[in-house]
């Protein structure tokens, strides 16, 4: 999985955050808290993000437009579900103007955790200012072959592959570089 030093805190914090399907939602409120606690830790890094997961549906104050002022981050909106659940108008205000994107989960599946850690591939990729050359779908049956290629330039001083399975231990990855080098 894709993470860091801070994804065992994070994890922890998400796995204790009690949430109420029922109850309102304040994006504004959750935008100046995230906003509160990247404050003190901005100037040690190049930039920072918040991801926002939600529905869209502001129910309760404080709002996203009133709250568009603290933002000091960019702002990745995950959206969980199809546009017709979701206000997408609301998803694109929370990104706009921040560097950000909007991404939409669709409706729950058995790849939820697998297009999860995608997002989160893209968020990383997006703040850190990279780009992902190639995002393809599909299965690998078992005992076969699957090839991927893609293209870099003389400029791409570094390419990152990942892959991602929820059979991560039957999955052997070769990487072809192109000077025939084996990885």
């Amino acid at each position: 999985m894709i993470g860091g030093a801070g994804r065992s805190a994070a994890s922890t914090a998400i796995a204790n955050t009690l949430t109420n399907p029922l109850g309102l939602t304040a994006i504004g409120d959750g935008l100046e808290s995230a906003a509160g606690q990247l404050a003190p830790v901005a100037g040690n890094y190049q930039s920072t993000a918040t991801v926002v997961f939600t529905d869209g549906h502001e129910t309760a104050d404080k709002t996203i437009a009133a709250a568009a002022s603290s933002i000091n981050s960019r702002v990745f909106a995950i959206g969980l579900g199809t546009p017709d659940q979701l206000n997408p108008g609301a998803l694109s205000d929370i990104a706009a103007g921040t560097g950000g994107f909007v991404l939409l989960t669709g409706n729950p599946g058995v790849d939820d955790q697998i297009r999860l850690q995608k997002y989160f591939a893209q968020v990383l990729a997006g703040v850190t200012n990279s780009a992902i050359v190639v995002d393809p779908d599909g299965h690998i049956p078992v005992g076969s072959k699957v090839v991927v290629p893609f293209d870099l330039t003389a400029a791409d001083i570094r390419a990152d592959v990942i892959v991602l399975s929820e059979a991560a231990q039957a999955v052997r990855v070769r990487l072809d570089a192109p000077d025939g080098t084996v990885v």
